[in-house]
């Protein structure tokens, strides 16, 4: 697991913990987009590129965020957050904020995104300026309810 730093997080300093986001997205060019965002604003970042890799990265690098593809090889992003969640449970952990960044529109997905404990649904193409002001938001400790939240 490769972890990044964005140029916006400082060396060092005791006490400072910067925002831990893993970024899930199969599609390399997605991927990309959401960690060159990333790389803008104060947090750690890890990658996966499917939902098997996500879960197994999940539970090692202790996410504070998690963006989260829906359509992807080997797991869902369904299953995933689900086994996400059940790591959280068994070992006592704060839970992260899920937030899933899908091609995914319609009223069943979102119900089954509820059932899997996801957070927030955003649709592609995502409004890059919304995500990182969630981003910011969970940065600053103020996470607001979004008319998006599922």
């Amino acid at each position: 697991m490769k972890v990044h730093r964005s140029e916006m997080v400082a060396d060092g300093g005791e006490g400072s913990s910067p925002l831990r986001v893993l970024v899930v997205e199969d599609n390399p060019v997605n991927r990309k987009i959401l960690t060159t965002m990333l790389k803008r604003v104060a947090c750690r970042f890890a990658e996966a590129g499917d939902g098997n890799d996500a879960v197994i990265t999940f539970n090692a690098f202790h996410p504070d965020l998690v963006l989260l593809d829906i359509n992807m090889p080997i797991k869902n992003g369904f299953q995933a957050a689900a086994e996400m969640r059940e790591i959280e449970h068994a070992q006592g952990r704060r839970s992260a904020r899920i937030i899933a960044v899908t091609a995914l529109s319609g009223e069943t997905h979102r119900r089954k995104g509820i059932e899997a404990s996801i957070d927030l649904w955003l649709v592609k193409p995502v409004r890059i300026k919304q995500l990182k002001e969630e981003v910011e938001r969970m940065i600053s400790g103020t996470r607001e309810e979004d008319e998006e939240d599922i």
